[in-house]
C-alpha cells in the first residue's frame, strides 16, 4: 500500500456500515446509532443469521 499526501482541507468520504442482527434490526433512532452518526454518516443493514447463505 502506497502512502499518499493530501493538501489541507481534503477529506475522505467515509461512512460507518453498521451490521445488526441476532433477533433485532437496525434502528437509526437508537442511542448507539445516533452517537455514531455524530462522527460519520451511518448506513445500516439487518442481517438474518438464522438463514443459511
Amino acid at each position: 500500500m502506497k502512502s499518499q499526501s493530501r493538501t489541507s482541507g481534503e477529506h475522505e468520504a467515509v461512512s460507518i456500515l453498521y451490521c445488526h442482527g441476532w433477533g433485532s434490526r437496525f434502528d437509526p433512532s437508537k442511542n448507539k446509532i445516533r452517537a455514531l452518526a455524530k462522527m460519520r454518516p451511518v448506513a445500516g443493514i439487518t442481517v438474518n443469521y438464522t438463514m443459511h447463505p
